[in-house]
């Protein structure tokens, strides 16, 4: 043995001893140090030249960090060696984890070569973008490269996967791919006939185009069908698109573009386009079901982040459909219900330092029931907000009653068009000129608010308003056809109007202290409320708002509006005004909790509202009626109560016309009901999922049998089921034109979902229509967790989507086409 050694190996036990932990390796090209530790003192290997760690060993070196029972440090190979130990039970703990860089490797035994950065792992595993490798040898290239002997790819986080793609021979390139030879699926350690003749999994970190493979379906009455195939473009880090197709041999098709953008503290958004022809049926069959159905919807999402400016906002949030499109392409219950469809483009500018501010907006409204649409734009909105031009720049004192006046005033110009969603395939009939409603409406409020009696505040107000239009009606008698024609003529019109109001209103408290029983007190709650409004009579010639024609052949005059049915409205007719009074109530109290002297508050009446107005300037009918709001719920708001009605002073004859004679004179009772809504909900749940065990997990994060003998003893479970149960039962009756009768709508809804274990889930929803005495849109969902794997199953029993749908399959994206569905529905179920 040379002088050299010996003085390195003397020199290694100095170290050991000294506890320093930085050891130089020998004939080292790399002036990086080895730096090293364990728990137990290291023993020199005379011998081999290297030092064995024992227990809780960590060797770290740049870019490199080894963990394991065992470690050895050869320092005349320069390889480092690491394997764990066996336990009496026949467990293997302390195995090498191995990290470089962002990766990391666990294995049952690692040689490493810390000079050439090259190694072998021995049974060693590591993740990859959200798969798991798995292989009985695995050769170190490079930092960035492997090869792997017989290896495993699958997404199952368990550390013996219940799936795999299994290969002999592979290759692993980090954040590029994955290339293997002769490949198959291996399901619980089963082979299974499904394999290839190579296999290409793409790793890419970053976002990269590539093709979307579609997966096969077959429908009755569609025939079969490749469905979700396209392409994926990846143009950079801000954009994206992702075109895809489905296309079915009996004639119908799916088109899907969707796009991303994305721009960091500047904005972010997505583009949807869906175009579908549904086709099923023979038309020339009369007894059988034919639908050939051309659906499509678009959206788009785009948001400002705060960071981008501070003054200026761009939004814009728009869905446009076909009124068929949920009904033939989904069974999802919000969607298959949806009725109303609304978008809403809009930009917003506010001036810091002032009360000003400006929105110009496009919006759209759809509802698919009716099958109506209206379109505004563009919708202008300009707004000063609450000022106080009286107040002092300088005040001394206390604030003056003058100071406390505000005024605010806002302008908003719309120019609006309607008509039925099926005109938006020819939209010069949808923006036809007699279609288009446009106007200008200016608002300015002024009003204070003044304590009287230092209880009672009361609310003066003085308001402007004044409408422009484009247009306005003329009328005039034609003595030929003897009626009234009505002609719209263009210029610039004016209808102008103004009113002046005050309200007063104050809280009355009321305590009922109980002697003897658990209720300990009660108290009462009013907030009475008295408002008065006057608005002139703005029929006279000097407004313009109103022309006064002979309406008959016997030279009746009748007063008909410029501007009735305009965008922004129109006067009214007469003097207006009145008062208006309401009273709203709450019922709450406390509680006695045992001998310990605590209480606990609890409510019995949350909301009583009593409201009515009287106008002492109609000639007939000056009480309007009254309107009655209740509602309270029990045992923690599990059952909540609701009513809301409506209830007229007045009395109705056999014709359904409003008498100017009250109810009680007429037999009618005090009051004569118009409107009954009532709904009692009920919303019940149970259950906790925090007291279910959990799965252990090993060195590398990968899970272990909750009980690793299937066969042995297990302790008794907990019985930890979450379950919901929702009930609803709604009422709703309210009186019809021409009829004294109430017509009555009554119906139920359910919806309810239990969890007897933490991998099965059931749930239902539906409801009853009590009048048509039928079920409403009913689905029964079962999801049943398999570890790495789910299955679905959604029925719709009856109705229009009648339809059913099983499947089964990976739950990672990585491998979410590997999955088996079963699917029928409309047309072929």
């Amino acid at each position: 043995m040379g002088l050299g050694t010996k003085l390195r190996g003397f020199a290694s036990i100095c170290l050991l001893l000294s506890g320093t932990f930085s050891v130089w390796g020998q004939d080292a090209v790399s002036t990086s140090p080895i730096q090293f530790r364990s728990k137990q003192d290291g023993v020199y290997l005379v011998h081999k030249n290297a030092v064995l760690l024992q227990e809780e060993a960590m060797v770290t070196m740049e870019g490199m960090e080894l963990r394991a029972h065992f470690i050895e440090i050869n320092y005349a190979e320069h390889v480092l060696t690491a394997y764990g130990v066996a336990q009496p039970d026949g467990r293997v703990t302390g195995r090498p984890i191995f990290t470089q860089g962002d990766r990391q490797f666990g294995a049952d035994t690692l040689r490493y070569n810390y000079e050439t950065q090259k190694g072998w792992v021995y049974q060693g595993n590591t993740t990859e973008n959200g798969g798991y490798i798995h292989g009985d040898r695995i050769k170190m290239i490079d930092d960035s490269s492997y090869y792997l002997g017989p290896m495993s790819f699958t997404t199952c986080n368990h550390e013996h996967p219940h799936f795999a793609i299994v290969t002999q021979k592979a290759r692993l390139d980090i954040g590029k791919r994955i290339v293997t030879g002769p490949a198959f699926l291996e399901i619980l350690d089963l082979p299974t006939p499904l394999g290839l003749p190579f296999a290409f999994f793409p790793m890419m970190e970053k976002q990269a185009s590539g093709y979307i493979l579609p997966t096969f379906t077959d429908k009755r009455e569609w025939g079969l069908g490749l469905v979700g195939g396209g392409y994926y473009w990846s143009f950079n880090d801000h954009y994206d698109l992702r075109l895809t197709g489905d296309v079915y041999t009996q004639g119908s098709f799916g088109i899907q573009a969707a796009s991303n953008y994305r721009f960091r503290y500047r904005y972010s958004g997505n583009v949807g386009l869906q175009i579908n022809r549904t086709k099923f049926g023979d038309p020339r069959q009369t007894n059988g079901q034919f639908m050939d159905s051309r659906d499509y919807r678009l959206t788009w999402s785009h948001s400002q982040d705060p960071k981008a400016h501070p003054s200026q906002q761009f939004s814009a949030r728009v869905e446009l459909a076909t009124g068929s499109f949920f009904k033939n392409t989904t069974t999802n219950a919000q969607d298959f219900q949806k009725n109303d469809m609304s978008s809403s483009i809009s930009y917003t500018k506010r001036w810091p330092g002032s009360p000003f501010s400006l929105t110009a907006a496009a919006r759209h409204r759809q509802n698919n029931q009716n099958g109506t649409l209206s379109l505004s734009l563009p919708d202008i909105n300009f707004g000063m907000s609450r000022i106080q031009p009286f107040a002092r720049r300088n005040p001394v004192g206390g604030t003056r009653w003058y100071e406390k006046i505000g005024l605010t005033y806002s302008m908003q110009g719309r120019n609006e068009t309607s008509g039925l969603l099926t005109e938006m395939a020819t939209p010069t009939l949808l923006f036809a000129a007699d279609r288009l409603r446009s106007g200008v409406n200016h608002s300015a409020n002024m009003g204070t608010n003044i304590k009287v009696l230092r209880f009672i505040t009361v609310n003066p107000n003085a308001n402007y308003q004044e409408r422009w239009y484009p247009y306005a009606l003329d009328y005039r008698w034609d003595s030929v056809s003897q009626s009234v024609e009505r002609d719209t003529v263009t210029g610039f019109f004016a209808a102008r109007e103004y009113g002046v109001s005050a309200g007063a209103t104050t809280t009355i408290y009321g305590i009922f202290n109980l002697r003897g029983g658990p209720v300990k007190a009660i108290r009462h709650m009013m907030y009475p409320s008295v408002s008065w409004r006057y608005v002139p009579d703005f029929t006279t010639e000097r407004w313009n708002a109103f022309q006064t024609v002979q309406s008959d052949t016997s030279g009746t005059l009748k007063t008909y509006s410029r501007y009735q049915g305009f965008i922004f409205g129109a006067p009214g007719v007469g003097n207006q005004g009145g008062l208006n009074f309401r009273l709203r109530n709450t019922l709450d109290g406390k509680w006695a909790l045992g001998d310990s002297g605590s209480v606990k508050k609890f409510n019995l009446l949350e909301d009583f509202t009593l409201e009515s107005n009287y106008n002492p300037l109609l000639a007939s009918n000056p009480l309007s009626p009254v309107g009655v709001r209740a509602s309270t719920s029990f045992l923690k708001s599990k059952v909540r109560l609701s009513y809301q009605g409506a209830y007229d002073w007045y009395a109705m004859d056999s014709s359904g016309q409003r008498l100017e004679t009250f109810a009680w004179s007429a037999g009618q009772g005090p009051l004569r009901p118009t409107l009954h809504q009532m709904s009692v909900d009920l919303r019940f749940r149970g259950g906790n999922a925090a007291g279910r065990p959990l799965a252990p997990m090993n060195e590398m994060g990968l899970e272990q049998d909750l009980y690793p003998d299937y066969y042995g003893y297990m302790d008794f479970m907990d019985w930890h089921a979450p379950w919901t149960f929702n009930l609803g039962y709604s009422l709703r009756q309210n009186t019809q034109a021409g009829s004294m009768d109430l017509k009555t709508t009554q119906s139920v809804r359910m919806d309810a979902s239990w969890e007897p274990t933490a991998n099965w889930r059931l749930g239902i929803t539906t409801g009853y229509d009590l009048k048509a005495r039928d079920f409403t849109f009913t689905t029964i969902d079962v999801l049943r967790q398999l570890h790495c794997w789910e299955m679905r199953i959604r029925w719709v029993p009856f109705g229009y989507a009648r339809s059913y749908n099983i499947g089964i399959g990976v739950k990672a994206p990585l491998m979410s086409a590997l999955k088996l569905e079963r699917r029928r529905g409309i047309g072929d179920y």
